[in-house]
């Protein structure tokens, strides 16, 4: 792999990782150490956070990298969680770097995607007074546009879309699904029936599992690593999780029966938040009422109610909640760098 050196800039990193088919940039410095590893997902995370591409890339990067001492150490899940896996001395000097042979590829005969796109949209007023919030514009692309292209990429070939509000205008935008090669067909909710209950809708699905997500993400989530989890794990339900850190501006006291035991000073609490996006076997969609409102989370709790498996995939792909106008402002504006910036930007 090549590699970039501490001092080069986000926009130097960006034609290496171009270079590197999209698995990442090593930052190695003078001594052969390695100080960092940086991905698309910390380039675009930096840049949506007002980083700059003239940044330095350390800025960026992540210096609390995965790494092994030894290739025996590599497990398979590893190579599922991460695109290259460091091979250091004990010094944190590079031996070598593993990646993976080639992506993974969905069977799309086993596996459908399902969009649920069928939201009100109240918090993008006025935007979303005319036009379904999947449809609304990301650098060109519609965001739903943009699920079913990557969709498409990972080898899914059957996309469920339930549709309630302004649903015509998004039927009549998609089509049949015939310009990304895939067969659509739209799951029609009379009333808004939640993020999940549109699945009660499908009838006599084929497929064995389903990849279902909110239509208002954007994300660069590789569909097929989450599914090779999924599978596993043998859960019956996987949630994709996506961290989020909660700054505190002040001194943390921690004291019991009036005695201090502990201050920390402006601490950072990471969290693992629900990104909207699942896995999910065929046989759990009977637990979903016909025609009721339900809510995916409503789903999980059921499957954990009934003893079944519900597994965690902790992912670091870039991923946003298109939830306000500011939100699709910055991920426009961080795509418009990107775009001038000549790295392509996968839809």
């Amino acid at each position: 792999m090549n590699t970039a050196d501490p001092s080069y800039t986000i926009s130097q990193c960006l034609v290496i990782l171009d270079s590197n088919r999209g698995l990442g940039v090593p930052v190695v410095d003078g001594s052969g150490q390695l100080v960092g590893i940086l991905t698309d997902g910390d380039i675009r995370r930096c840049l949506i956070n007002g980083g700059s591409l003239s940044d330095n890339c350390m800025v960026a990067a992540n210096a609390h990298y995965f790494y092994v001492q030894n290739k025996s150490e590599i497990k398979k899940e590893h190579h599922i969680t991460y695109a290259f896996i460091p091979v250091l001395d004990k010094g944190r000097k590079v031996v070598e770097f593993v990646t993976r042979s080639s992506p993974p590829i969905i069977d799309g005969d086993k596996v459908a995607g399902v969009i649920m796109a069928g939201g009100f949209g109240t918090r993008m007023q006025p935007l979303t007074n005319t036009i379904p919030k999947p449809l609304l514009d990301l650098h060109g692309t519609s965001l739903i546009e943009r699920i079913i292209g990557r969709f498409a990429e990972c080898g899914l070939s059957k996309i469920y879309i339930c549709v309630n509000y302004l649903a015509e205008k998004i039927m009549d935008k998609l089509g049949d699904g015939a310009r990304w090669d895939v067969e659509i067909d739209y799951i029609v909710e009379i009333d808004p029936l939640g993020t999940g209950g549109g699945l009660g809708l499908i009838e006599n699905c084929r497929h064995q599992t389903l990849i279902v997500t909110n239509g208002d993400i954007y994300t660069e989530l590789d569909f097929a690593n989450l599914l090779q989890f999924h599978t596993d794990t043998r859960s019956e339900l996987t949630m994709a999780a996506v961290q989020y850190s909660v700054s505190v501006p002040f001194g943390v006291i921690e004291a019991k029966d009036g005695l201090l035991c502990n201050l920390l000073e402006k601490p950072v609490y990471k969290y693992r938040c629900n990104s909207g996006i699942y896995a999910i076997e065929r046989e759990i969609l009977r637990l979903i009422p016909a025609s009721e409102y339900f809510d995916m989370t409503d789903l999980v709790y059921t499957v954990q109610q009934k003893s079944g498996m519900v597994a965690v995939y902790d992912m670091s792909d870039y991923w946003a909640d298109i939830g306000n106008v500011a939100e699709l402002e910055k991920n426009r504006k961080m795509l418009d760098m990107l775009n001038r910036s000549r790295v392509p930007d996968a839809v």
